[in-house]
Formats: structure tokens, sequence, C-alpha cells
């Protein structure tokens, strides 16, 4: 009995499963896909150092606004300078002290 290729069933040299084209073939897709891998493994740090430059462009401005919005009195806050304040404030690391000490809290719209 002959042995046969478990790809193509071609015949093959006994203790071999694969003949010599079969693994040729296997061998040039997995270069290929290695080629495809680290061209995708570079977009994807690329994409990720550019969401991660926004990011801290998105925070930086966030700190600015809270800087300047925690001046107004707390009296004279508006709902959107509220909510404004009090999620920039997360956004920017401050912590929960920080919050109180400037009268910043979650405010809810009121129904009418």
């Amino acid at each position: 009995m002959e042995d046969r290729c478990v790809c193509c069933g071609g015949i093959i040299p006994e203790g071999r499963q694969v003949c010599y084209d079969c693994e040729y073939i296997v061998n040039e897709k997995v270069k290929e896909f290695s080629k495809v891998w680290d061209f995708l493994k570079k977009a994807c740090d690329a994409i990720v150092k550019t969401i991660q430059e926004f990011w801290n462009s998105i925070k930086k401005l966030f700190k600015d606004w809270v800087e300047v919005l925690a001046r107004i009195p707390k009296n004279k806050r508006d709902y959107q300078t509220q909510r404004l304040l009090y999620y920039g404030s997360i956004i920017t690391g401050k912590s929960n002290n920080w919050r109180r000490m400037h009268g910043i809290q979650m405010v809810r719209r009121r129904r009418l």
C-alpha cells in the first residue's frame, strides 16, 4: 500500500504525511501571512498612538476648561456649566475632595 498526501492525495515517500508540493505551498502562505500580520501590527500601533495623542489633547482641553469654570461662583453656575465641571473633573483625574471643595456635584435637569 502506498502512502498518500493528506492534502492532495498524491503519492509520498514513507514516513511523510504531506507531499513536498503541498508543504511548499503552505510555507509560502505562512510567509505571506506573516508579512500581512507585520503590516497590520504596524498599522494598529500607529492608530493607538494617534488615539493616545488625541485623548491627551482632550484631557488638556478639559483641564483648561475646568480651571476656568471652577472660578465661577457656585450660585452663578447653570446646569450646563455644572455638568461640564463634573465630567471635566472626572476626565482630568480630579479627586472627590477637589470636587467637594469647589462645590461640584452631579446635577440632573429638573422635569417640569
